[in-house]
C-alpha cells in the first residue's frame, strides 16, 4: 500500500476540500497555505502551522498582493518557518503530516526541500496537494516509490476519495 498521498489538478479548492475530508477525525501535523483578507479584500496568502514552532506564531505571510495583477513572495518563509514546521512534524506524535498545498515557486527553499525529503523517507505519512508537476518537490515525489499521485477533478472525486479512505485505513 501507499505511504503518502499527493493530489494534483487544476482546482485548488477541490484538492483542499478532499484533504480536509480525509483528515476528519485524524490527528495530524504539518501546514496549510490560506488566503488572508484586509477590509474584505484578498491581500495575499499565509502559511498556517498545525504544530508549534518555537519563536514563531502559527501564521506567517508567505505572499503579499500588491495590486490585482502583482504579488510579492515573502523571502525565506519556507526555509525558516516551513522547514521548522516539517522538522517539528517529524518529531510530533501525529503519524500524518498535512502539506496543502506544496509549492516553492519564487522561493529558493533548499532547507525546506531537504526537510520535505526527510519526511518522505520517515515513518510518517504525508497527505498533500501539488500545485505543479514541474518543480523540485514533484521530482522528489516521483522518486519516492511509496507515494500515490492522483489527479483530481469534479468527475472522479467521489471514487478517488473512497479509494483514498481505504489506503488511509491501513495507516492506523
Amino acid at each position: 500500500m501507499f505511504k503518502h498521498i499527493f493530489l494534483t489538478g487544476d482546482n485548488d479548492q477541490l484538492k483542499s476540500r478532499i484533504i480536509d475530508q480525509l483528515l476528519e477525525d485524524k490527528t495530524f501535523s504539518g501546514f496549510t497555505i490560506l488566503p488572508y483578507q484586509i477590509n474584505g479584500q484578498q491581500k495575499g496568502r499565509y502559511l498556517h502551522s498545525y504544530v508549534a514552532v518555537e519563536e514563531y506564531d502559527n501564521d506567517l505571510p508567505i505572499e503579499v498582493k500588491i495590486n490585482s495583477r502583482q504579488s510579492v513572495t515573502v523571502p525565506n518563509v519556507l526555509d525558516y518557518f516551513g522547514a521548522k514546521i516539517l522538522l517539528n512534524s517529524l518529531h510530533s506524535s501525529a503519524s500524518i503530516i498535512k502539506m496543502d498545498p506544496l509549492y516553492i515557486s519564487n522561493h529558493k527553499a533548499l532547507i525546506f526541500l531537504e526537510e520535505f525529503d526527510r519526511c518522505l523517507y520517515s515513518d510518517k505519512h504525508i497527505i498533500g496537494a501539488l500545485s505543479t508537476m514541474s518543480d523540485e518537490l514533484s521530482a522528489l515525489v516521483f522518486a519516492n516509490k511509496e507515494s500515490c499521485l492522483l489527479e483530481i477533478n469534479e468527475m472522479n472525486q467521489t471514487q478517488i476519495v473512497e479509494n483514498l479512505k481505504r489506503i488511509m485505513s491501513n495507516w492506523d
